[in-house]
């Protein structure tokens, strides 16, 4: 008979004497599955025949894990920001923070986008604020990451 093991995800309780971690089931699964779960956080017990668990890896042990998470594109445009917190950029800026315009790239903004406010005050809020809202025409100058604006 294959021996199946018990999966348990571990947060730990700082601020508990009683238990060291919140323990919940993730999964039962054979040996190759347990590969996955040999990270910190993780604990593993081997299920014997008689039903009982022996614990044959604790939570602490393991290496640190490091999701992966995939890079999403952040930088600064004029775009329409959305109800639901996502845009739509009218126009990418070279810069990276919103306080790294120049002059020159508000002049463009307003020369394209036909904003009454002066330069100079647009400029001054993008550097002061880091971001910049034109009601009249509904655009925004700002910082955003994949789709979402930062602010």
């Amino acid at each position: 008979m294959e021996l199946k093991y018990l999966v348990v995800e571990c947060n730990e309780l700082s601020d508990q004497y009683e238990c060291d971690c919140d323990r919940t089931p993730v999964c039962v699964t054979d040996e190759k599955g347990i590969e996955e779960y040999q990270i910190l956080g993780y604990e593993i017990y081997s299920i014997l025949s008689d039903g009982k668990l022996e614990k044959i890896k604790d939570y602490e042990e393991g290496e640190d894990y490091e999701e992966e998470e995939e890079e999403e594109i952040r930088g600064c445009a004029v775009y329409i920001w959305h109800d639901n917190d996502t845009i739509t950029k009218l126009k990418e800026l070279n810069i990276v923070q919103v306080e790294d315009i120049s002059l020159k790239q508000v002049k463009e903004i307003k020369k394209e986008f036909g904003c009454k406010q002066s330069a100079r005050k647009i400029f001054n809020e993008c550097i002061n604020c880091g971001i910049f809202y034109d009601d009249e025409n509904g655009f925004t100058i700002g910082e955003y990451k994949g789709d979402t604006p930062i602010y």
